[in-house]
């Protein structure tokens, strides 16, 4: 094994809940090994100053090589589905300009106006249920959608929704721990959980306001459509957003008055804290994907002070048990505490199974979503998505994109299904 393996290894295990510590001493002395044949000596690792003092030897050798391994994994979930094959559309595309995607999400969050929800509420479950139903019958005059909610209604399927609020304490325990093991949760107020018989069922925690129809909608984009539309990640929720935004407009459309679209203050808030909260993590992908993949102190150091001084930045590290304010005046002399802060963030998600993808498939989704809703006037977008939401997975991403009004050209776009076509005719 090579020492930036075991350097990688030592500190997955070290992030886990439960840390084996037999695997430590065994990685601790392997890595002692490598001291040796380079100082001729032994570090003493009995003690806590001893490992302390060959992790940092270690570290200075390892850690740009380990940390561009750890952003290579994750780039790698950005346009994998969940099977684990790759997406060229994705990989080409999406990746390299994911920033920009970031950024012009940002831009359209500013254009929006922000609604509160929870100031507007729901005179009872009935009354919830038909504003449901009320959006459905508008975004599908078939009626298809609509039936299959009122389905959810029939006791017999052991499907539909369910409310927090109608349990008994036990029910409620029991329906909260399923939860805490359940990956696939959109938020606090509603989250789907699969049933080991193939069913699904939707939870509710009722509130009697807007939240609770704009959440149920989402999650019927979830629901309602081919369960293999959602298989890669990137795209997972369009649907669900798209008709998120379209419900609280179109229940809201009296408070509108304007050309300006409306925006839940609860995704709002979500989005602009991805936006915020990851600034430095789709950087440093930027960088690994214009360096080929190699991030090393030299780079690493200048993206990060160009980075700090274009978006005023601070950072806050406990660094030897101090509090350090990092801005662009030192943080060239923190680099290092940086890159090892940033490794132990992505092993953190690396353990708890969460990745860029997660995040991103929120904000490319809402990206797609709002890039449909400036178009929805021009031509018939409600037709156009309901048909994508039945027929993504056999579609070409390109002509999705296109068809929801996203500026390809201006991103720099291109489909790859066409220079394929074009490769095989020379």
């Amino acid at each position: 094994m090579t020492l930036n393996t075991l350097y990688l290894e030592y500190l997955l295990n070290a992030s886990l809940e439960k840390v084996d510590y037999n695997e430590q001493v065994r990685l601790l002395n392997a890595m002692n090994r490598y001291y040796f044949n380079e100082n001729k000596a032994y570090v003493d690792i009995s003690n806590q100053d001893g490992i302390d003092s060959l992790l940092s030897f270690v570290a200075d050798k390892c850690r740009y090589q380990v940390f561009s391994t750890l952003v290579d994994e994750q780039i790698k979930t950005l346009y994998t589905d969940d099977n684990g094959d790759e997406n060229i559309f994705v990989k080409t595309n999406l990746v390299p300009i994911i920033d920009g995607i970031y950024e012009e999400l940002y831009k359209k969050l500013c254009s929006l106006r922000i609604v509160d929800l929870e100031l507007h509420t729901i005179s009872g479950k009935i009354a919830l249920t038909q504003k449901v139903a009320d959006v459905l019958e508008k975004i599908d005059p078939s009626l298809e959608c609509l039936n299959s909610f009122l389905k959810f209604f029939n006791k017999s399927t052991k499907e539909g929704i369910i409310f927090l609020d109608e349990l008994s304490d036990k029910e409620r325990s029991e329906v909260l721990s399923l939860k805490e093991k359940n990956e696939l949760i959109d938020d606090d107020k509603i989250f789907t959980l699969s049933l080991t018989n193939g069913k699904r069922i939707i939870i509710l925690d009722y509130k009697g306001n807007l939240n609770d129809v704009v959440s149920i909608v989402h999650e019927l984009g979830h629901y309602l459509f081919p369960i293999e539309n959602f298989s890669l990640p990137i795209i997972r929720e369009l649907s669900s957003i798209f008709y998120e935004i379209y419900a609280l407009n179109f229940i809201l459309e009296s408070l509108n008055g304007s050309d300006t679209f409306l925006i839940s203050k609860e995704r709002f808030d979500y989005l602009r804290g991805i936006i915020d909260d990851t600034i430095v993590i789709r950087n440093c992908i930027k960088l690994a994907v214009k360096n080929n993949g190699v991030i090393n102190k030299e780079n690493f150091g200048k993206e990060l002070y160009n980075l700090i001084v274009k978006y005023r930045l601070k950072l806050s590290l406990k660094i030897n048990n101090k509090v350090i304010n990092i801005d662009m005046n030192n943080v060239l002399q923190y680099i290092d505490n940086i890159c090892d802060y940033l490794i132990v963030l992505f092993l953190n998600m690396k353990t708890k199974r969460f990745s860029l993808s997660f995040i991103n498939q929120y904000v490319v989704g809402s990206y797609l979503a709002l890039c449909a809703m400036d178009n929805i006037n021009n031509f018939d977008m409600l037709e156009r998505m309901l048909n994508y939401s039945y027929n993504m997975s056999k579609m070409n991403f390109y002509d999705i994109f296109v068809g929801l009004g996203v500026p390809v050209e201006q991103l720099g776009i291109v489909n790859i299904d066409s220079m394929r076509t074009d490769n095989n005719k020379k």
